[in-house]
């Protein structure tokens, strides 16, 4: 396929023009907790890596859309997430914590390790999976599913997910 050269310079010059627009790569830092299947009472923090462009006229409610790392620890296990996010709230001038997520989604991949007497476990155990995760007014709602990699044999080989919150 032969690409005229007006062509190739007009979609260069498009290339870096966006890139220009788009300000660096910001994080934005959120909180929550949630009563969960099998961590029980558990804590997280996380990060949305997101990048807004500079003219973005984000004065009121903002939209966070990007690479999510959480990790969470709660009394019955502890884990650690990676996927993508995109939330809708506010955050103060200069601040860097999402304190008010009005809405919010994401999917993530998950490494779980429960401790011993968690709920339908009465070893240690490791799982990996996948997780959803869904924030209306702050209230948030989780399910997944995971496999298990390692631990004492017995018991089931996959286990659903789910719990309840507060945060994204």
């Amino acid at each position: 396929m032969r690409i005229p050269v007006r062509g190739l310079a007009a979609l260069s010059a498009c290339t870096i023009a966006l890139g220009a627009a788009a300000a660096e790569p910001s994080a934005v830092t959120v909180g929550r907790v949630r009563y969960a299947f099998p961590t029980g009472p558990s804590a997280s923090v996380a990060a949305i890596r997101y990048r807004m462009p500079e003219d973005w006229p984000c004065v009121d409610v903002c939209r966070y859309q990007g690479l999510l790392t959480r990790v969470e620890i709660g009394l019955e296990g502890a884990r650690v997430d990676v996927g993508w996010a995109r939330a809708y709230g506010r955050v103060r001038p200069g601040g860097a914590w999402l304190r008010e997520a009005y809405l919010g989604y994401a999917v993530s991949g998950a490494f779980l390790r429960t401790f011993s007497g968690a709920p339908g476990d009465v070893a240690e155990r490791t799982w990996v999976g996948a997780e959803a995760s869904f924030t209306i007014t702050r209230v948030n709602f989780t399910f997944g599913v995971m496999a298990r990699v390692a631990g004492e044999p017995g018991g089931d080989r996959y286990r659903l997910t789910g719990g309840l919150g507060w945060g994204f």
